[in-house]
């Protein structure tokens, strides 16, 4: 699939960046998937995008003392929670001047007001956006629908995993099977 930009946030953008040799601490990693993302990592061109700054913590409560850290000053003490204001500007500029948006899954820990901001910020750019705006996956719906925004997105799925594998395949198994009925 062609896609001019690919904004990563959450634990993939974590496994990424470790991936790449960054220091990430304590935050959520696919170690499984490290060898296949050094691969990508190595092969990055400009339209994989990943934070360039975190909102960091030691531990994921409201009550943490948190800091906005460059992405190359994370202590192996800390963990990413969220993105930070550089990388949500950079983003939501991109989000707002895009002709089509696919968004699945928040880019913090946004069940916690403290890192909530980028994943809100991603809401708020989707929902700015004119054109073609498709959002999936319950949490995506969840941030989204928290800041009633829904009526603003172009179309929701509910199922993030399967609008992804609809997006690649151009299809579903569910799909075929009512077809041949």
């Amino acid at each position: 699939a062609k896609s001019d930009n690919l904004l990563l946030g959450g634990g993939l953008a974590n496994t990424l960046l470790k991936a790449a040799g960054i220091e990430v601490g304590k935050s959520l990693v696919e170690e499984g998937m490290l060898a296949e993302a050094k691969k990508l990592s190595a092969q990055r061109d400009g339209k994989l995008k990943l934070p360039v700054d975190a909102v960091v913590a030691r531990e994921g409560s409201e009550e943490a003392l948190s800091r906005i850290a460059d992405i190359n000053d994370i202590k192996p003490e800390e963990a990413i929670f969220d993105i930070g204001p550089e990388t949500i500007k950079e983003y939501a500029e991109i989000i707002m001047c895009a002709k089509t948006v696919i968004w699945n899954g928040p880019v913090g820990m946004f069940e916690k007001t403290k890192f909530a901001s980028g994943t809100n910020s991603m809401a708020l750019a989707v929902a700015e956006n004119e054109q073609q705006t498709i959002i999936g996956g319950g949490e995506t719906l969840e941030a989204v629908s928290k800041l009633a925004l829904t009526d603003r997105v172009s179309f929701v799925s509910t199922g993030g995993g399967a609008m992804l594998e609809f997006i690649e395949k151009g299809d579903l198994p569910a799909l075929k099977v009512l077809r041949k009925n």
